[in-house]
């Protein structure tokens, strides 16, 4: 494994990042003065598989490079995981309850098998698995009604971060021992 520096700007993200997660990130690296993991990325586009909150932190600190390690689709990213989405409800009110099922209806029929848990009761749907991705927020604990969705495909990950078009923040879930990676990077040796 091979760990280079790259411009910031020839990474690309496909999640929106939470600013105060970046916040978080880039406080962390100043108090400490180092990056600790690279950041992974396929290995062709340069697109961000993890790390998105480290390179919107390092950016606000003003590096000039940074670490990556390059990754391919099935061999050091094996696969990426199902993930569980929550329907965003601005109550648990008859009426967000109302607004949630809307958004279902506007999300079927869909040609992707998913699972619509609500209140503990499951049941099979068919969904547009983009929309579904979209239109949905990561579930937390007390999330009512939520969607476990099958993995977006990587190669409509990747085409949706070269056009630019950015995922809700942890829409995706990818597998990879790279995470584990241990590298300290001095922050002064990258600005």
């Amino acid at each position: 494994m091979e760990i280079i520096l790259a411009r910031p700007g020839d990474l690309l993200p496909h999640e929106e990042p939470q600013p105060p997660r970046v916040l978080e990130v880039a406080s962390s690296i100043m108090r400490t003065g180092y990056l600790f993991r690279p950041i992974i990325v396929e290995h062709k586009s340069h697109m961000i598989i993890d790390g998105h909150h480290r390179v919107e932190a390092l950016k606000r600190l003003g590096a000039k490079r940074i670490p990556v390690v390059e990754a391919r689709y099935g061999v050091e990213v094996p696969s990426l995981k199902p993930v569980l989405r929550a329907l965003p409800t601005t109550s648990t009110s008859i009426h967000g309850v109302e607004g949630a099922l809307d958004l279902i209806e506007s999300l079927m029929p869909g040609s992707t098998p998913a699972i619509l848990i609500v209140g503990g009761r499951a049941l099979q749907v068919r969904v547009s698995l983009e929309e579904a991705y979209r239109k949905t927020v990561p579930s937390a604990p007390g999330s009512r009604i939520m969607l476990r969705l099958p993995p977006l495909q990587p190669a409509s990950i990747i085409r949706a971060a070269m056009r630019g078009e950015l995922y809700p923040p942890k829409t995706t879930n990818h597998e990879t021992p790279l995470k584990k990676t241990h590298h300290p990077v001095r922050i002064a040796e990258l600005l």
